[in-house]
């Protein structure tokens, strides 16, 4: 599949946009899709909110600027990156991240103009760094549910 790209613009956030972050897990995206299916909703494990070390940025996509199957093509490329499998995504909206106390940052890349920052306010030096996170990470997954992409889900018992 061949991604096309709208020419359009995209820093201007809505208080009621939608953002992703990818599932590459295979086990996590069954159980959230157990969940899912048992409770009609799902806690989602505030692990899937914490930035990576020695950041305060969380790699989401703008859900809302392109269709499910683009976005969709870009999470299958990006996990086969590394050897993984994308598996749908963890939404949230943008008023849930203001109200958590974070803010978003467009920060498009090359073949991916979707992309932004879900940015932590914390130093990356803060003597209380970790629990902090951990905080914010817990919020910001109270907030999410799991958005199930492909055939698989047909197939969990």
């Amino acid at each position: 599949m061949t991604i096309q790209i709208d020419e359009q613009e995209t820093t201007l956030f809505g208080h009621d946009e939608k953002l992703g972050r990818d599932e590459r897990s295979e086990s996590g995206a069954k159980r959230s899709f157990r969940r899912l299916r048992a409770e009609g909703g799902v806690r989602v494990h505030a692990s899937k909110f914490e930035p990576p070390r020695n950041t305060n940025e969380i790699s989401v996509n703008r859900m809302d600027l392109a269709s499910a199957a683009v976005l969709a093509e870009l999470g299958t490329q990006n996990a086969s990156t590394s050897g993984r499998r994308f598996w749908g995504w963890y939404t949230i909206m943008m008023k849930d991240v203001e109200e958590v106390g974070c803010c978003v940052v467009p920060t498009p890349l090359d073949g991916n103009p979707y992309h932004a920052d879900i940015v932590v306010p914390i130093a990356l030096d803060a003597e209380d760094r970790k629990d902090v996170l951990r905080e914010y990470a817990r919020d910001l997954a109270y907030h999410a549910t799991f958005v199930p992409w492909g055939e698989w889900i047909k197939k969990v018992v």
